[in-house]
């Protein structure tokens, strides 16, 4: 096999996040709604506008992705206090999303395989991208992980796959990416010279000319090049 080692995205790539978010986003708004007696939409909106308010202001960082940020964002524009429920819908939040997560197809089989060549690269909070790997019974079979806390930096910065480069211990040319995200993961890993595999789940039609980059529409479809 050509490869000897795998920069592996996760959410979106190796188990479905939307379904997870969108069931987990739900709990908090009936939370919400129980709580404090409140409209669906006025606490999906507060919460989306919460999101935007702390992407802007972190773009570019891991803290970016905090969802005890939009939380706090979100309780202070409702005008209730998030020191007082922040936790508890934080928490809400994201042990719900952890019991909704599913791996698709093929994901199990590969960390069988691979999973001491394997570096997860990733751009979120390291503490919720740790948790999620312990969820999805992934901890013992892979060793490395870089998020974009870790770096300072959100892919495509070359130094989230550098630093990936280095803790698998491998030349450029023995490793490839694997990732749903065509400008954070593909063009970033092609930026520094690693081969890519492009997730591409929504079937995107995109126009590129790059024999490094090889397009599959499920993870299961690795199989036929590993």
């Amino acid at each position: 096999m050509k490869y000897k080692g795998f920069l592996l995205d996760i959410d979106d790539t190796i188990y479905d996040y939307t379904s997870a978010n969108n069931v987990a986003l739900n709990q908090v708004v009936q939370f919400c709604k129980a709580e404090f007696n409140l409209d669906e939409n006025v606490v999906r909106n507060a919460y989306m506008q919460a999101r935007k308010k702390t992407h802007f202001i972190l773009q570019g960082t891991g803290s970016s992705h905090n969802r005890l940020l939009y939380i706090q964002k979100m309780l202070e524009d409702l005008g209730i206090n998030p020191l007082r429920y922040g936790l508890q819908i934080y928490n809400i939040y994201w042990d719900t999303f952890l019991e909704n997560m599913q791996v698709f197809p093929f994901v199990d089989e590969f960390f069988d395989k691979f999973g001491v060549q394997i570096c997860f690269v990733t751009d979120l909070t390291s503490h919720i991208q740790f948790r999620k790997i312990q969820q999805l019974g992934l901890a013992d079979k892979v060793k490395y992980m870089v998020t974009s806390e870790e770096t300072g930096h959100e892919k495509p910065h070359p130094f989230t796959f550098l630093q990936g480069l280095q803790k698998l211990n491998l030349p450029i040319e023995q490793v490839c990416m694997i990732g749903d995200s065509f400008e954070k993961d593909i063009l970033g890993a092609r930026n520094i010279g690693l081969d890519a595999f492009w997730l591409n789940l929504a079937n995107k039609k995109r126009e590129y000319n790059d024999k490094g980059i090889i397009e599959i529409l499920s993870f299961s479809d690795l199989k036929n090049y590993l």
